[in-house]
Protein backbone atom coordinates (compact mmCIF):
# COMPACT_ATOMS: atom_id res chain seq x y z
CA UNK A 1 0.00 0.00 0.00
CA UNK A 2 1.64 3.37 -1.17
CA UNK A 3 0.37 6.39 0.65
CA UNK A 4 1.02 9.72 -0.74
CA UNK A 5 4.71 8.85 -2.20
CA UNK A 6 5.87 12.22 -2.02
CA UNK A 7 3.98 14.31 0.12
CA UNK A 8 6.38 15.13 2.75
CA UNK A 9 9.24 15.89 0.68
CA UNK A 10 7.86 18.37 -1.45
CA UNK A 11 7.44 20.51 1.27
CA UNK A 12 10.88 20.01 3.24
CA UNK A 13 11.43 19.50 6.96
CA UNK A 14 10.97 22.92 8.09
CA UNK A 15 7.23 22.87 6.93
CA UNK A 16 6.57 19.95 8.67
CA UNK A 17 8.66 20.77 11.86
CA UNK A 18 6.31 24.02 11.84
CA UNK A 19 3.11 22.23 11.28
CA UNK A 20 3.63 19.69 14.31
CA UNK A 21 0.32 19.71 15.55
CA UNK A 22 -1.17 20.25 12.05
CA UNK A 23 -3.69 17.66 10.92
CA UNK A 24 -4.22 15.85 13.96
CA UNK A 25 -7.47 14.06 14.82
CA UNK A 26 -8.90 16.40 17.69
CA UNK A 27 -12.95 16.38 17.86
CA UNK A 28 -13.82 19.62 15.58
CA UNK A 29 -16.90 20.03 16.80
CA UNK A 30 -16.42 21.48 20.86
CA UNK A 31 -14.04 24.25 20.00
CA UNK A 32 -17.18 26.99 20.45
CA UNK A 33 -18.96 28.82 17.78
CA UNK A 34 -16.34 28.44 15.13
CA UNK A 35 -17.07 24.74 15.30
CA UNK A 36 -13.15 24.34 14.98
CA UNK A 37 -10.08 23.33 17.31
CA UNK A 38 -6.96 23.00 17.05
CA UNK A 39 -4.45 20.43 18.28
CA UNK A 40 -4.66 19.85 22.35
CA UNK A 41 -4.93 18.25 25.22
CA UNK A 42 -6.19 14.55 25.94
CA UNK A 43 -9.91 16.13 26.68
CA UNK A 44 -9.92 16.98 22.61
CA UNK A 45 -9.26 14.18 21.06
CA UNK A 46 -11.85 12.29 19.27
CA UNK A 47 -13.90 9.96 20.73
CA UNK A 48 -13.42 6.00 20.20
CA UNK A 49 -15.88 2.99 20.59
CA UNK A 50 -14.27 -0.28 19.63
CA UNK A 51 -17.50 -1.98 18.64
CA UNK A 52 -18.18 0.00 16.00
CA UNK A 53 -17.03 -0.95 12.74
CA UNK A 54 -14.22 1.35 11.22
CA UNK A 55 -10.50 1.10 10.44
CA UNK A 56 -9.37 2.56 13.47
CA UNK A 57 -12.36 1.74 16.06
CA UNK A 58 -11.15 -1.40 17.68
CA UNK A 59 -9.39 -2.75 20.58
CA UNK A 60 -6.07 -2.12 19.52
CA UNK A 61 -6.42 1.47 18.19
CA UNK A 62 -9.12 2.93 19.98
CA UNK A 63 -6.82 3.45 23.81
CA UNK A 64 -4.11 5.16 21.66
CA UNK A 65 -6.75 7.13 19.53
CA UNK A 66 -8.76 8.65 22.93
CA UNK A 67 -5.52 9.96 24.36
CA UNK A 68 -3.72 11.20 21.76
CA UNK A 69 -1.01 9.02 21.35
CA UNK A 70 -1.40 7.86 17.59
CA UNK A 71 -1.66 11.53 16.92
CA UNK A 72 1.61 12.55 18.19
CA UNK A 73 3.27 9.70 16.64
CA UNK A 74 2.16 10.77 13.42
CA UNK A 75 3.58 14.17 14.02
CA UNK A 76 6.30 12.94 14.80
CA UNK A 77 7.31 10.21 12.47
CA UNK A 78 6.18 12.40 9.41
CA UNK A 79 8.70 14.35 10.46
CA UNK A 80 11.13 11.65 10.64
CA UNK A 81 10.35 10.10 7.40
CA UNK A 82 11.00 13.31 5.37
CA UNK A 83 14.05 11.66 3.77
CA UNK A 84 13.35 8.42 3.16
CA UNK A 85 12.36 7.08 -0.26
CA UNK A 86 8.35 6.37 0.70
CA UNK A 87 7.96 8.89 3.52
CA UNK A 88 4.08 7.47 3.26
CA UNK A 89 5.51 3.81 4.04
CA UNK A 90 8.14 5.13 6.77
CA UNK A 91 5.64 6.78 8.39
CA UNK A 92 2.67 3.93 8.58
CA UNK A 93 5.70 1.72 9.71
CA UNK A 94 7.24 4.37 12.56
CA UNK A 95 3.89 4.59 13.43
CA UNK A 96 2.59 1.10 14.31
CA UNK A 97 6.41 0.49 15.76
CA UNK A 98 5.91 3.47 17.99
CA UNK A 99 2.52 2.90 19.24
CA UNK A 100 1.61 -0.61 18.33
CA UNK A 101 -1.24 0.77 16.25
CA UNK A 102 -2.84 -1.42 13.51
CA UNK A 103 -0.91 -0.41 9.84
CA UNK A 104 -4.85 0.17 8.24
CA UNK A 105 -5.20 2.43 11.51
CA UNK A 106 -1.81 4.11 11.04
CA UNK A 107 -2.20 4.95 6.97
CA UNK A 108 -5.48 6.84 7.91
CA UNK A 109 -3.04 9.04 10.17
CA UNK A 110 0.06 9.08 7.84
CA UNK A 111 -2.84 10.47 4.99
CA UNK A 112 -4.25 12.92 7.00
CA UNK A 113 -0.33 14.34 8.12
CA UNK A 114 0.35 13.99 4.35
CA UNK A 115 -3.00 15.77 3.32
CA UNK A 116 -2.55 18.56 5.34
CA UNK A 117 1.28 19.27 4.72
CA UNK A 118 0.46 19.21 0.89
CA UNK A 119 -3.02 21.62 1.40
CA UNK A 120 -2.55 23.72 3.69
CA UNK A 121 0.96 25.32 4.24
CA UNK A 122 -0.34 28.95 4.35
CA UNK A 123 -3.10 28.38 7.24
CA UNK A 124 -1.09 25.80 9.36
CA UNK A 125 2.57 26.66 8.53
CA UNK A 126 2.49 29.54 10.87
CA UNK A 127 -0.24 28.38 13.62
CA UNK A 128 -0.82 24.92 13.23
CA UNK A 129 -3.47 25.19 16.54
CA UNK A 130 -5.45 28.23 14.83
CA UNK A 131 -8.83 27.66 13.77
CA UNK A 132 -7.71 28.78 10.18
CA UNK A 133 -5.51 25.23 10.23
CA UNK A 134 -8.32 23.35 10.96
CA UNK A 135 -10.75 25.11 8.66
CA UNK A 136 -8.50 24.62 5.81
CA UNK A 137 -8.25 20.79 6.70
CA UNK A 138 -12.08 20.83 6.60
CA UNK A 139 -12.62 22.63 3.04
CA UNK A 140 -9.47 20.70 1.60
CA UNK A 141 -11.36 17.48 2.72
CA UNK A 142 -8.09 16.29 4.73
CA UNK A 143 -10.56 15.47 7.44
CA UNK A 144 -13.64 14.15 5.83
CA UNK A 145 -10.83 12.02 4.23
CA UNK A 146 -9.35 10.67 7.56
CA UNK A 147 -13.06 10.36 8.69
CA UNK A 148 -13.85 8.21 6.13
CA UNK A 149 -10.89 5.68 6.17
CA UNK A 150 -10.61 5.70 10.01
CA UNK A 151 -14.16 5.20 10.96
CA UNK A 152 -13.56 7.93 13.76
CA UNK A 153 -15.44 11.80 13.38
CA UNK A 154 -13.45 14.74 13.60
CA UNK A 155 -15.89 17.62 12.82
Amino acid sequence: MRIHGVWFVAFGATLIVSMGACGGDDDDSSAGSSGMQGSGGAEQNVPCDASKDGTCTNETDCPMVITGKIRESAQTCGVGCLQDTDPGMCSVSCIVQDTGATPACSACYAALIGCAAQNCLGQCGSDPKSNACTQCQIEKGCRTQFDSCSGLTTN
